[in-house]
């Protein structure tokens, strides 16, 4: 009798959790209050096949380059990639979030979000959910500062509505043995104000919040978070308009080089691969090939430098962490032009505070 009691008892309250996540989610803002174009929800459509072409004389994306970091200071391994951004874009604005810039603006645009912000135990989390509610809001290009640009983004980003990236397919197939297609990244990804892709990641985060994870910050707010939303996405309809559309290319663009942490391993695997894949095996076979020569696609636009900084562990900052470089100084002294303060007094918090460019 006493064991019936306790089931009864627990899948009581497995059923009020249930309710009360449910609940929550209804509680939470369908569509933030914000001034940014967002189409209705809900609205049929399909996806586009990744292609490169002419450039649109309006592009949905809005040529802004999204950076982040604790402050307005960074490590001084980040510098040289930090300013290739400006200097292969010059048309674009750069603007740069600090912790400090990111809490204000969830405060004051997205307050309903913002206990959910707070309650992380990582700041990688709150890292990785900035640039969805920034996108969402703001769009234009998110990267992480260890990514480099080698060539101009605009042919490459400004064909789509909202562009993503796979992931490296060694990482993809030998290292996660996932399944095709390949996963999508957070590292760099560009998108228009308002797509309903990035409001369906951020109606997203409280229930992987609930579900708990809180160690695996790649299922919990990173990129497995970002694929399985992506997949839904994707399979939800077939009748999306043009300007919801979501575009995924190949890691040849933004993320051709794997992590050379990976190379043990995947010298190890690609020895025999009997029981790989064979998304794996045709890794292998190239590596092997290549005698495992890690280089940039002669198409790549941006390279991926693993710097791994959230892991707080020894041995991935190849300099010491206290050489640091002013953002704003840098800028200055390499573009010749001072942070713009346009944003307007009843929209606080709305930008960050070092805003650069356009830069010609």
């Amino acid at each position: 009798m006493s064991s019936r009691i306790t089931l009864n008892r627990l899948m009581a309250l497995m059923t009020l959790v249930f309710g009360l996540v449910l609940l929550w989610r209804q509680m939470l803002p369908t569509s933030p209050q914000l001034a940014v174009a967002r189409p209705p929800l809900g609205v049929e459509g399909t996806t586009q096949t990744p292609k490169l072409g002419d450039l649109p004389t309006h592009p949905a994306i809005p040529r802004i380059i999204h950076q982040t970091w604790a402050e307005g200071t960074i490590p001084s391994q980040f510098t040289p990639w930090v300013r290739s951004w400006m200097a292969q874009n010059p048309s674009w604005e750069y603007w740069f979030w600090t912790d400090a810039d990111i809490h204000c603006f969830m405060q004051h645009h997205f307050p309903a979000y913002l206990g959910l912000y707070d309650s992380y135990h990582h700041n990688i989390n709150r890292a990785d959910i900035m640039r969805y509610f920034v996108l969402y809001t703001h769009g234009g290009l998110y990267a992480d500062l260890d990514m480099e640009c080698v060539r101009p983004m605009d042919a490459v980003v400004l064909p789509h509505t909202c562009v993503l990236t796979e992931e490296n397919h060694a990482h993809t197939y030998v290292v996660q043995h996932r399944a095709s297609p390949a996963n999508v990244i957070n590292c760099l990804m560009g998108c228009r104000p308002g797509h309903p892709y990035f409001l369906d990641v951020i109606r997203e985060l409280p229930v992987q919040k609930v579900k708990g994870n809180d160690g695996n910050v790649l299922d919990q707010t990173g990129p497995f978070l970002i694929d399985r939303v992506l997949r839904r996405y994707l399979n939800a309809s077939s009748q999306r308009p043009s300007e919801d559309s979501v575009s995924v290319l190949p890691p040849v663009y933004f993320s051709m080089r794997f992590d050379p942490m990976q190379l043990p391993y995947l010298k190890k695997s690609c020895v025999n691969t009997t029981g790989l894949s064979t998304d794996a095996q045709h890794v292998c076979r190239h590596l092997v090939d290549s005698k495992f020569v890690n280089v940039l696609d002669p198409e790549a636009v941006a390279d991926h430098h693993w710097q791994h900084t959230y892991w707080n562990m020894p041995g991935f900052m190849s300099r010491p962490q206290d050489s640091v470089t002013d953002i704003a100084r840098l800028i200055a002294r390499h573009f010749n032009t001072t942070p713009t303060h346009s944003t307007p007094p009843t929209h606080t918090c709305y930008t960050p505070k070092l805003k650069f460019g356009p830069f010609r």
